[in-house]
């Protein structure tokens, strides 16, 4: 079984493509390799740039997430806490979740700069396999540019259902399968159609899709069953 990391696949200095917030399938591919090269300074970074803020809209996701004052977001796949940050000032209790340790320690390390409370804001190294927390344990299940790097989706989706609460939900943000000016080679992204029969597969039937919000991903929208 592949191991998943989560990293970031291209910085700012390289134009070729964009940044992102990935999770890789090293097996066979080169991003580890190339995550190599770069410290996690220097991905955060690009995780937190300005540049990143134009196309992926932030402050337009947390809105289009409803009211969240108050309800548990997992930001599965965090990074540096580009969206886990701006959640719990939106209002939400989030539990900023990765399994890269130094990631952890850059939000644990600016949340105490903050003076952000534990109970607004935890940090949580997850396991490669599963998501590792409670059952009915969050109101919101958030990824952004890491769905198409999960390995074995459909049974990892399956499980996280029964982390979700009553009337939870997951949120999906992720590239379209095409060439584009920011994000992953196209050969390493999946497409909205591929995502949705894979979360069928994982027995998900109330399912909403956005493609108006934001100008390079979609938005797929799935309620505890």
């Amino acid at each position: 079984m592949a191991v998943l990391i989560f990293l970031l696949l291209t910085v700012l200095f390289i134009p070729l493509f964009g940044i992102g917030q990935h999770t890789f399938d090293t097996t066979g591919s080169s991003a580890n390799e190339y995550m190599q090269l770069n410290t996690h300074e220097q991905l955060a970074t690009a995780f937190e740039s300005s540049e990143r803020d134009n196309w992926q809209k932030p402050d337009e996701v947390i809105r289009f997430l409803g009211d969240i004052k108050n309800k548990t977001i997992v930001d599965l796949g965090c990074g540096s806490g580009y969206f886990s940050f701006r959640l719990v000032e939106a209002g939400a209790n989030v539990i900023a979740a990765d399994i890269d340790p130094e990631f952890l320690k850059m939000i644990s390390d600016k949340q105490k700069k903050l003076k952000i409370n534990q109970d607004r804001l935890k940090t949580m190294q997850i396991s490669e396999r599963e998501l590792n927390i409670e059952r009915d344990a969050t109101d919101v299940v958030f990824l952004v540019n890491v769905y198409h790097h999960i390995s074995n989706r459909i049974s990892y989706f399956n499980s996280v259902n029964s982390k979700l609460k009553e009337h939870g939900k997951i949120v999906i943000i992720d590239f379209y399968k095409k060439e584009l000016p920011v994000g992953p080679p196209k050969n390493h992204k999946i497409s909205k159609d591929d995502v949705l029969k894979e979360l069928k597969e994982a027995g998900f039937v109330d399912i909403d899709v956005n493609t108006d919000l934001l100008d390079f991903q979609y938005i797929i929208t799935v309620n505890k069953f």
